[in-house]
């Protein structure tokens, strides 16, 4: 495999710095941190320039909270100059990260999502009698630096590169173990987990032949004709997440694909797609909400549409038709 080399440079080019910044900021304009960059802005961008060319950068500095979505999940966000660091340095590296992973990966990539896996995994049900479903345990929390670094030197052959990388990682430890893990929260740590396991995804495509495969994450699901071609897989599977240093949440058992799948806050139907229960209490939840804000003036109309339009992009694969009556008739 070649190696990239010769990235730092472009990490570190003004329009690049002002890009990083640009982005880093959306849906943050109006937040102290990101208002206060915003006042000497040259010289922050000077100051991250010069950290990231001499290693010398803190990636290290976090704000923790906690989010149930619907799960309850530990969410470690960046401080604001380390938000900008990392988009200048994806912002470059983005595209090497993608090139590596194939087709059936979904998570943290331009053109793909979660309603390309969705439609994905509904046409494979359609086409295969059986699926096979698994996940991760604590994957981002089980993550080896070591490992994840001999990735990462696999794909960059720049020392510089390599240095912020180590750097990065070097900021966090989770409670699995010092040097291991990654944070929830951070746009390198999206990057780092989707490549970690870009090796699963051609050990079941390539070795194991499952031709019906789709990977979101940590989530992944497998289909074939015969549950013995998935068990098979299964055991191959196994082996390779504990070379990676990581487990499986349970040791699942194949499915017949007319049972449905549940899968990314949808149940997956040969011929139809509905919301998971979860996903429809949350729904419903959510618009209710906004109806409540809208009536005691606490958004206006706009923000009202803006609100209902996301729920319904979320939804926008599943039959949705009994809910949106049952909203109509509560004058949402």
């Amino acid at each position: 495999m070649k190696r990239t080399g010769g990235l730092l440079e472009r990490i570190l080019e003004w329009d690049n710095l002002l890009l990083a910044y640009q982005r880093a900021r959306l849906g943050l304009a109006c937040k102290e941190p990101a208002e206060r960059y915003s006042r000497a802005l040259d010289h922050q961008l000077s100051a991250l320039r010069e950290g990231l060319a001499n290693g010398s950068f803190d990636f290290g500095k976090y704000r923790s909270f906690v989010v149930r979505d619907p799960k309850r999940r530990l969410i470690h966000a960046p401080g604001f100059p380390a938000r900008v660091a990392h988009h200048a340095i994806f912002n470059i590296c983005e595209p090497f990260f993608d090139r590596r992973l194939v087709s059936a990966t979904y998570a943290c990539r331009k053109g793909f999502g979660t309603h390309g896996a969705i439609s994905r995994a509904a046409g494979l049900s359609r086409k295969y009698a059986w699926h096979l479903q698994m996940d991760v345990r604590k994957f981002f929390d089980s993550i080896p630096h070591s490992e994840l670094l001999t990735v990462l030197g696999r794909v960059f052959k720049e020392r510089e590169l390599m240095v912020l990388f180590r750097s990065i990682l070097g900021g966090y430890h989770s409670v699995q173990g010092v040097d291991r893990g990654l944070p929830i929260g951070s746009l390198a740590s999206q990057h780092f987990a989707n490549l970690y396991l870009g090796s699963l995804d051609r050990l079941v495509i390539e070795v194991c032949r499952i031709r019906g495969y789709v990977r979101y994450m940590d989530d992944f699901v497998l289909w074939a004709n015969t549950p013995d071609e998935l068990l098979a897989a299964r055991e191959k599977i196994l082996c390779h997440l504990d070379c990676l240093g990581l487990r499986l949440k349970r040791k699942s058992t194949p499915q017949p694909s007319c049972h449905g799948l549940g899968f990314l806050g949808h149940r997956i139907y040969p011929h139809r797609i509905i919301l998971a229960r979860r996903s429809r209490t949350r729904y419903v939840r959510k618009a209710r909400i906004y109806g409540k804000q809208f009536a005691k003036g606490e958004i206006d109309e706009l923000k009202l549409q803006a609100g209902l339009d996301a729920l319904s992009g979320f939804g926008k694969l599943a039959r949705m038709g009994h809910l949106n009556v049952s909203l109509l008739q509560e004058g949402l």
